[in-house]
């Protein structure tokens, strides 16, 4: 079943073929590239290899790549997921704007909608956030959001994900 959540402006939807091009738009840029993963770009390759593994009927497996666009023009904005983190048996959660997208809350508005429905529908948990201190964007955008950070050695952040009590 594929997965379509919304917030007042964002549609976070399971990723489709022709989302190829802003995947590679982001995830070949450097700059984007330099706090997910290894830190390594993309290349072509790589982005159709992930897309392809993503587009799929399973829940579980589809929340590791989400598209995230704009509700009004579906133009797709970034990308989110929730996955299993390598070699460790936590999920993590990440979120990845677009560079002419950022700086208007789409991240903040997008990961309280992803953990509560990895939380709530996909029964995932617990959910990190693992950054580096030097991501002050995302830092601010987990303050945002109500989740504090406890610091995991000298340059790692870590927090866990809950949905608030308010919202569960």
């Amino acid at each position: 079943m594929p997965i379509c959540l919304h917030t007042p402006r964002l549609m976070l939807r399971t990723v489709q073929a022709s989302d190829l091009a802003p995947m590679v738009a982001l995830f070949s840029d450097p700059d984007s590239m330099r706090y997910l993963g290894d830190g390594q770009s993309w290349g072509h390759e790589e982005c159709a290899l992930w897309l392809r593994q993503r587009i799929c009927d399973d829940p579980r497996l589809a929340i590791g790549l989400l598209a995230l666009s704009v509700r009004q023009s579906e133009e797709v904005v970034g990308f989110a997921g929730v996955a299993q983190c390598a070699g460790q048996a936590e999920y993590g959660a990440w979120i990845a704007i677009l560079p002419a997208w950022r700086s208007n809350g789409f991240g903040t508005e997008a990961l309280p909608v992803l953990i509560e429905h990895a939380q709530h529908d996909l029964a995932i948990s617990p959910i990190l956030a693992q950054l580096l201190h030097q991501n002050g964007a995302a830092l601010r955008m987990l303050e945002k959001c109500g989740w504090g950070t406890a610091q995991d050695g000298v340059d790692l952040a870590v927090c866990e994900l809950t949905v608030p009590q308010a919202v569960a």
